[in-house]
């Protein structure tokens, strides 16, 4: 009994895929208005994850971003790890071999930013929408390969000039630093071996902190789809993605590392070279709605300790939340006839 009711879901499905196709109208647009989204965005980052070459973290953030107008949009970032002892690398390892005196700090990350809109455009385009029918069981959907349609749709393109700051503090594992640009503990005075309570000789890892200040410009390109359609024989769906996509190049125009002491002594990290350029690509993604999540990627070198700035990150947004804040809402009630496009 259960198997027929099974095929008699799918074939139901399947002469619905039939009769849509022979009916040029079988959906139409309740609303296509790219122009039409939220004001400010605004969500928690239950999980980033970034392999960092001088300090690899994971851990939890808070991402906001405000689209006032057409002219230009904001945006503000924070991360840091979940504590100072739980996936910030560079700070276990000095909690837990570090005889340097200097004490461990915790990793955080600062990003204000804003991108003025240089040209805003709306083009005739598509949207990709999975056709679903809330008719079919879940067993029944599950044995169903969802069908993908193309439907027309605007789509409106922002291309902007960006500028920023970025503020970051991590413990630094300064020994191994030295290593990569072939120096030494000797190199700037650093004992390189000490005697433990055994009067075994064991070699001295320096640890310190560092804090980078960065600048950037950059260019980004946001993709904007916002639209609703209504179908005959399926359930309404919609495209309301939000894609942005941006390359920056980053300069610091000040790079230090916190002297490292052992034995009230300091040893100025004076030998380390920095470089004070670096570059970044990466997208960012959410949804034009009340309750929604975002999720974004991005790699390239931080302007840091010279072999030391390389870096990749994810990250997840949910949920996020959007609101048109005191602005009246003026949701389209427009209905346009379609057809699809194979």
């Amino acid at each position: 009994m259960f198997s027929f009711r099974v095929g008699l879901a799918v074939s139901s499905f399947l002469f619905s895929l039939t009769s849509l196709a022979q009916d040029s109208l079988g959906a139409r647009v309740i609303y296509d208005r790219p122009n039409y989204i939220r004001y400010l965005f605004a969500g928690v980052q239950p999980f980033y994850g970034e392999y960092f070459s001088t300090s690899s973290n994971a851990g939890w953030g808070v991402d906001a971003h405000y689209l006032p107008d057409h002219k230009a949009d904001y945006r503000l970032q924070f991360r840091r790890p979940y504590s100072e002892s739980l996936l910030d690398v560079s700070r276990e390892n000095a909690s837990k071999n570090s005889k340097t005196e200097n004490s461990p700090v915790g990793f955080y990350y600062v990003e204000a930013s804003v991108n003025i809109h240089i040209r805003d455009v709306e083009r005739k385009g598509h949207s990709k929408v999975i056709l679903y029918n809330a008719a079919l069981t879940k067993n029944a959907w599950t044995a169903t390969v969802p069908r993908k349609v193309k439907i027309p749709s605007k789509v409106r393109k922002i291309y902007g000039f960006r500028a920023g700051a970025v503020q970051w503090r991590s413990t630094v594992d300064v020994s191994t630093i030295l290593e990569r640009q072939g120096l030494s503990n000797a190199d700037i005075f650093l004992p390189e071996i000490y005697r433990d309570a055994l009067g075994r000789d064991i070699p001295l890892r320096g640890f310190s902190s560092m804090t980078a200040t960065t600048f950037y410009l950059g260019t980004g390109v946001t993709t904007i789809r916002n639209v609703a359609v209504e179908f005959k024989h399926f359930e309404n769906t919609l495209d309301d993605g939000i894609m942005v996509v941006y390359a920056d190049v980053m300069y610091a125009p000040a790079l230090s590392i916190d002297p490292v002491r052992y034995l009230n002594t300091p040893y100025p990290v004076t030998k380390v070279s920095f470089s004070p350029l670096g570059f970044r690509a990466g997208l960012d993604g959410k949804f034009n709605r009340h309750l929604g999540w975002g999720f974004g990627a991005e790699a390239g070198i931080r302007p840091g300790p010279t072999k030391q700035g390389v870096f990749a990150n994810v990250k997840v947004t949910i949920p996020m939340f959007g609101s048109f804040l005191f602005k009246r809402d003026r949701r389209p009630n427009e209905h346009e006839d379609i057809e699809f496009i194979e």
